[in-house]
């Protein structure tokens, strides 16, 4: 609360207690590193990853932009 203020502090208790926000966190599920690069290298061809600390990261330059 001290560091965003009460009405953001509140904001973010309604948001992080809500039903579809637990809801949702019960139900993701978070693909390995070599799903993701399946999964994206499929749809974006010629993307590069790169390791986000525990997470991928994917850069695609549109070649029909």
């Amino acid at each position: 609360m001290f560091r965003y203020g009460w009405r953001t502090a509140r904001r973010l208790l309604r948001f992080r207690t809500s039903g579809e926000w637990l809801d949702h966190l019960a139900a993701d599920r978070y693909l390995s590193p070599s799903g993701f690069q399946e999964v994206y290298g499929g749809a974006l061809p010629g993307c590069t990853f790169t390791r986000l600390g525990p997470f991928m990261g994917v850069a695609w330059e549109n070649p029909q932009a």
